[in-house]
């Protein structure tokens, strides 16, 4: 839920920021949407592969460690 809120507040501040800026929203707010959730996507899947797969409980923990901190870069 937090996640969403995050997407949500970056969402506006980047829309603000190109409407100050004289320029549409409209590829900003895509570039926000795609570069949060594909690079939490990436960093979830490297994180399962470098951390061992299906393994265990202890590696899908780490592979969303890895998602989050890929969100946070696309953020």
């Amino acid at each position: 839920m937090l996640e969403i809120i995050c997407v949500i507040w970056l969402w506006k501040v980047n829309g603000r920021n190109a409407l100050a800026r004289g320029q549409k929203p409209t590829k900003y707010h895509v570039l926000t949407l795609v570069l949060w959730f594909g690079l939490e996507s990436l960093g979830t899947i490297s994180g399962m592969l470098f951390f061992g797969g299906t393994d265990s409980d202890k590696s899908f923990m780490f592979a969303y460690i890895c998602g989050i901190i890929g969100a946070a870069a696309g953020g």
